[in-house]
């Protein structure tokens, strides 16, 4: 059932960092790839969504989140749940439906989550240590 790994880091750095179009659009193709290349062909057409909505929906919750907390950490960190909760949802969803596993996709929700947690933690550490960069500091 799918496989682990940190690629959310990215997802969600590209997201804030590209915006909405470019983020998505490089987050589903690049992840999708992956799992093509890794061998997770099953999987490459839910990659290609659920990573494309990750991407979206932190690129565009970002810039209100940070209007609501005037920081942008939490705004970052909000956004960025928002997004891994499409991703275990939409993986549950693909896993008991499209591939049919019903019930049985319920085994990869302790991985998946593990994975969002990752991913959240990882892509605001490293949004701080390129933020301490000044040239690429104003593009975040």
């Amino acid at each position: 059932i799918g496989y682990f790994n940190l690629g959310d880091i990215f997802v969600l750095c590209g997201a804030w960092l590209l915006g909405p179009i470019f983020g998505a659009s490089a987050a589903a193709v690049g992840s999708a790839l992956a799992d093509v290349i890794m061998g997770f062909v099953a999987y490459a057409p839910a990659t290609f969504v659920v990573k494309g909505c990750i991407a979206l929906a932190a690129s565009l919750l970002f810039p209100v989140l940070l209007k609501l907390c005037k920081k942008d950490t939490p705004a970052r960190l909000l956004s960025a749940i928002a997004g891994e909760a499409i991703m275990v949802g939409g993986y549950f969803l693909y896993e008991s439906v499209f591939l049919r596993l019903g019930m049985g996709a319920a085994a990869s929700l302790p991985g998946n989550t593990l994975q969002a947690v990752c991913g959240i933690i990882g892509a605001n550490l490293l949004v701080r240590i390129l933020m301490a960069n000044k040239t690429i500091r104003k593009y975040f």
